[in-house]
């Protein structure tokens, strides 16, 4: 490998460097630039090469000669970065050759590393599979999202906002779909089991928030619905006769003195609507008899 230290390669690498920046049309100074650092690119290729059968040398040098160009381009900003050049090259070409990797990786499990020929055909001889790699990878990305997600929440409920004021139409069409529907349906309920707890703790933080606002929606809502609300009850005790029955049991028996005493208040300042209903009662029950001719 040519010796990067060189001091007269040094001085003719920082003359080509701020020819390039000078002049980014300047293809020959740029070229040259690119056979001078063209070493340290074949250097850190090597990991890779075993492990990515698709691609050759050629094909990390191009990968190599965009990330010079975009450095040179950097450099035309920060002007420091002509100083240390070497260093901040071979972090961004380490960065660009991994992210290749990656891409790879993610695409593609298990890859043939070694290839064993048989007359015309080929078999895979042994195969290398990155799961794990995998895992760290989408780990890494889902921290990353979360934490950026925490920090820009409100610019993402804007800008999705704005796109679904944008796609209202083509998204409501979407919504229809049977694998859509079947998908978002899995994922709610998914969501909701994972964060039941939270879920549950808003909910009742919201209804003493607004407990005057709501128990006046239903009340309003039960008068103009009356029917419908009825057979609701009286369909939700059917279906759950057992499980309401032992749970007012329990919570009787929990407040049985609490109870009594709102009883007792409630006759004594409804004395005459309580007896009106008890007479109702009485001869309800008495018209009963009567029909049965006991």
């Amino acid at each position: 490998m040519v010796d990067l230290l060189d001091p007269e390669l040094y001085k003719k690498r920082e003359k080509l460097i701020k020819a390039c920046i000078a002049d980014p049309n300047d293809g020959d100074s740029l070229y040259e630039l690119f056979y001078v650092v063209k070493p340290l690119m074949y250097t850190y290729m090597q990991p890779y090469l075993k492990h990515l059968p698709h691609y050759e040398k050629e094909d990390f040098c191009q990968i190599g000669f965009i990330t010079l160009w975009r450095v040179l381009k950097r450099a035309a900003v920060e002007p420091s970065i002509i100083d240390n050049f070497t260093n901040y090259f071979i972090v961004s070409l380490k960065n660009a050759y991994a992210t290749e990797f990656k891409k790879f990786v993610l695409n593609d499990v298990r890859i043939a590393v070694t290839w064993e020929c048989e007359g015309d055909s080929y078999n895979i001889g042994r195969l290398v599979a990155y799961e794990e790699y995998i895992q760290k990878i989408k780990e890494k990305k889902r921290l990353a999202d979360k934490k950026y997600a925490e920090e820009h929440r409100e610019k993402i409920r804007e800008c999705s906002r704005r796109y679904r004021a944008k796609h209202k139409e083509r998204l409501a069409e979407l919504r229809q779909r049977p694998e859509v529907k079947k998908k978002n349906a899995e994922r709610h309920r998914k969501w909701r089991e994972e964060n039941r707890e939270s879920l549950a703790a808003k909910k009742h933080e919201y209804y003493l928030k607004h407990k005057e606002e709501i128990k006046a929606y239903q009340k309003k809502y039960a008068e103009e619905n009356s029917d419908k609300v009825k057979q609701r009850k009286k369909q939700y005790y059917e279906d759950h006769k057992e499980e309401q029955s032992k749970r007012a049991k329990a919570y009787y028996q929990e407040h049985k003195e609490e109870i009594k005493e709102r009883v007792r208040k409630y006759r004594e300042e409804h004395l005459d609507e309580v007896k009106a209903k008890e007479k109702k009662k009485r001869e309800r029950k008495k018209g009963k008899k009567g029909e049965s001719g006991d």
